[in-house]
């Protein structure tokens, strides 16, 4: 009788201690496991930002070394598109061209800058339903309009010479000034015997003068102004093409 009393009281005390211990799992060591494995997973995530961090710093600490690299092909970039339209220095470099290809400059003109809008994202084709009302219609979106950053200077530049030394002021002015120039169009004209007059030097048989129109580009600061040509005003007239003898200008004359 004793034992089973005994054996009884064991029993009770083991499930008690079971209790205690599933109580104490539960209560206290499942929580800590769990706010340990967060913390590696935190710690884990740390050190990967960490990692990212100190490649992005070698990166910066590199290009700080070639930093008096890169500012130089900043200026040189400058020089092409400057931050200002600078029409005097461009005007400058032009008749340098000129004069080493013993070309005339008849006339330099150029017009006011004018803003290059970007092409506008493509709208999303909504679809039409009958529910749609006159109220959803005036509260639809209006985008907003492009924001301008790019400029462009309209140039004609007219120059009279030698078949040869045309073509030679042509290509120059293209590829042997520190600007940026994109030739639009162009019109020649063969020219007869003349004396010097309007502008013009004295004229041989075989000159050509050539009208080169064309653009120049101007980037500037995002907190700087630029004078932008009115779209609503009249266009100015365009220069007069030199009288033509019926001759492709731009064919050696013989």
């Amino acid at each position: 009788m004793t034992k089973n009393k005994a054996g009884g009281w064991i029993a009770g005390t083991a499930f008690a201690c079971i209790l205690v211990l599933a109580a104490a799992w539960f209560v206290l060591v499942s929580p800590t496991l769990a706010t340990a494995a967060e913390t590696r997973a935190a710690a884990e995530s740390q050190l990967d930002q960490n990692a990212i961090a100190k490649i992005k710093l070698a990166k910066l600490k590199e290009q700080f070394e070639n930093i008096d690299a890169l500012r130089s092909e900043l200026a040189a970039l400058q020089l092409q598109v400057p931050p200002t339209a600078e029409l005097s220095t461009y005007k400058r470099q032009v008749d340098a061209v000129a004069a080493a290809h013993s070309v005339t400059i008849v006339s330099f003109q150029a017009a006011t800058a004018v803003g290059v809008t970007p092409p506008a994202a493509p709208e999303p084709v909504a679809e039409s339903t009958d529910a749609a009302t006159e109220g959803e219609a005036a509260d639809a979106v209006v985008p907003a309009p492009p924001v301008v950053t790019t400029f462009t200077v309209p140039v004609t530049i007219n120059v009279v010479g030698s078949y040869e030394n045309v073509l030679a002021f042509l290509q120059d002015v293209q590829t042997g000034t520190q600007r940026l120039m994109l030739v639009e169009q162009l019109a020649g004209a063969a020219q007869t015997p003349s004396d010097a007059s309007g502008g013009k030097p004295q004229l041989n048989e075989g000159d050509l003068e050539l009208i080169v129109t064309g653009s120049l580009y101007v980037l500037p600061p995002t907190d700087a102004a630029v004078p932008v040509a009115d779209p609503a005003a009249e266009p100015s007239a365009p220069t007069p093409l030199p009288p033509a003898n019926g001759r492709n200008p731009l064919l050696p004359l013989g």
